[in-house]
C-alpha cells in the first residue's frame, strides 16, 4: 500500500517528503527576493503573437511587482519587438491595453516613436539644445517566441536563449497545433493572494472532489479514482507536467449530453490517438483527459484534444495576483461547434471562479499565522517541486 501511495515521491526522491515552510507565501522580504532573482532574470510569458499580428499592432504587459510596464510591437518589416513602455522625454506611460497605430505617442508632450522603437516626431524639437534623435529611442527589452507565444526577459543581455530556457519541455509539445487555434475568450482577475498560492491548485487534482463539487461532481474523481488521482506527473528542470484523468462512469449533466454531439468539450475524455499530436498523454492513460504544463516561473499551458488554455500569473505583491486565463480551440466550423465551445467557455468561467474564491481563502488563512508549514501529499509532487524551485534560487 505504501508503494502505491508514494509511488511519485520515491521517483523524485530529491524533493523529499516532509513537511515545508509557509512563510514564502507570506513573507514580504521573500517576495522581494523572488522579484529579483527570478521574474528579473528568467523569461516571461507576454502575449501571443496574434495579439500583434498586424504591422503597427501593440500589446501592453504590465508587471507591477518589477515594477515595470513593456509594450510589445510588430513593426512594418514583420518583426516583433518589445520596449519598456516609457517616453524617453521624462518617462510618461506611453500605451495601454492594446491596439494598432503607425506611431506611438506620448500624450505628455508628443514625442512620437515608430513599431521599431525609433524616434520620429518632437514638437517644437529647435528648443532641445544637442537632442541626438538616434540615442532616445524606446529602451529595448529582450523578446523571442516560440510556437506563437512571445516571450521576454528584463536582463540587458539574457543569460541563455529562450529554446535553451525551455529546453527539452519546448521541444516536447512543440507539435501542438497552437496556431491552428483562436482565443475564444479571456478571464481576468485581480486576487488577494500570493502567485505561487494561485499557481498551486492547478498543480493537484486533489481539490477537485471538493472544490469543484457544484461543476464537476464526477467528471474527474469517482468511481476507482475518489480522489482524482493524476496519472502522470513530470518534472523536466524548473519547468513541470503533470496528466488528468476523467471517470469513466461520469454521468453527464442534460446539457453537456446535447453539447457533445457536435464537439468535444474541456471535461470529455480526451481521445489521444490518430490525428493527435504526440505530444498528448505522455503517461498513456487510459481514460486521460488532458495535459497541464507549468513554465516556469508563472505560465500554465493545458493541453487538450482540439483546445488549449493559457493561464498567467502576475504578482503584484506579496498577498497580490492578476490572474488570466485565456482558452483556445479551433475555430467552428458550424453553429453545433460554436455552442460546443460556448458550453466550454461558460463551465471554465464557472470553474476559474471557483478556483479564485478558493485561493483567496488559503492565503487569508496563511496571512492568520495560525499555522507554519504545509503538509503535503504524494499527489501534491508539483507543488512541492515548485516550492523547493523557487527556495533554491531565492535563498
Amino acid at each position: 500500500m505504501q508503494t502505491e501511495t508514494l509511488r511519485w515521491a520515491d521517483r523524485f526522491p530529491e524533493l523529499g517528503t516532509g513537511p515545508l515552510p509557509t512563510a514564502p507565501y507570506t513573507s514580504s522580504d521573500y517576495f522581494a527576493r523572488e522579484r529579483g532573482r527570478i521574474f528579473s532574470r528568467h523569461w516571461l510569458y507576454a502575449c501571443r503573437t496574434d495579439d500583434v499580428e498586424e504591422p503597427g499592432s501593440y500589446f501592453v504587459r504590465d508587471l507591477p511587482h518589477i515594477p515595470a510596464s513593456i509594450v510589445i510591437t510588430r513593426a512594418e518589416d514583420g518583426r516583433i519587438r518589445a520596449f519598456h513602455n516609457v517616453c524617453r522625454h521624462r518617462g510618461n506611460r506611453l500605451a495601454d491595453g492594446q491596439g494598432r497605430s503607425r506611431r506611438l505617442t506620448c500624450n505628455y508632450h508628443g514625442w512620437t516613436y515608430a513599431p521599431d522603437g525609433s524616434l520620429v516626431g518632437v514638437p517644437d524639437e529647435d528648443q532641445f539644445v544637442g537632442l541626438d534623435r538616434s540615442k532616445c529611442g524606446l529602451r529595448p527589452v529582450a523578446a523571442e517566441t516560440w510556437q506563437g507565444f512571445v516571450f521576454i526577459n528584463l536582463q540587458d543581455a539574457p543569460k541563455e536563449s529562450l529554446e535553451d530556457f525551455l529546453g527539452p519541455l519546448g521541444r516536447r509539445i512543440s507539435d501542438f497545433p497552437y496556431g491552428d487555434m483562436q482565443r475564444v475568450v479571456r478571464f481576468r482577475a485581480e486576487l488577494a493572494t500570493n502567485w505561487k498560492t494561485a499557481m498551486d491548485i492547478g498543480r493537484e487534482g486533489y481539490h477537485i472532489r471538493f472544490v469543484h463539487r457544484a461543476t464537476v461532481p464526477d467528471s474527474h474523481a469517482g468511481g476507482d479514482n475518489p480522489y482524482a488521482h493524476l496519472p502522470y506527473f513530470d518534472i523536466i528542470g524548473p519547468h513541470a507536467a503533470n496528466s488528468l484523468g476523467v471517470n469513466p462512469n461520469h454521468e453527464p449533466s442534460p446539457a453537456e449530453s446535447f453539447v457533445t454531439r457536435f464537439a468535444s468539450t474541456v471535461i470529455q475524455r480526451g481521445d489521444a490517438g490518430a490525428g493527435q499530436p504526440a505530444c498528448l498523454n505522455p503517461g498513456g492513460a487510459e481514460f486521460w483527459g488532458f495535459d497541464a504544463y507549468f513554465i516556469f516561473p508563472n505560465l500554465g499551458l493545458i493541453l487538450g484534444p482540439n483546445w488549449f488554455n493559457a493561464d498567467v500569473f502576475i504578482p503584484i505583491s506579496v498577498d497580490r495576483t492578476i490572474w488570466e486565463q485565456s482558452f483556445y480551440a479551433r475555430p467552428p466550423r458550424n453553429a453545433g461547434e460554436r455552442i460546443s465551445q460556448e458550453f466550454s467557455s461558460v463551465l471554465s468561467r464557472d470553474l476559474i471562479r471557483e478556483d479564485w474564491a478558493q485561493v483567496e481563502r488559503v492565503q487569508s488563512g496563511l496571512a492568520s499565522g495560525a499555522i507554519g508549514e504545509f503538509h503535503l501529499s504524494d499527489q501534491e509532487l508539483l507543488v512541492r517541486h515548485a516550492y523547493r524551485t523557487i527556495d533554491n534560487l531565492v535563498s
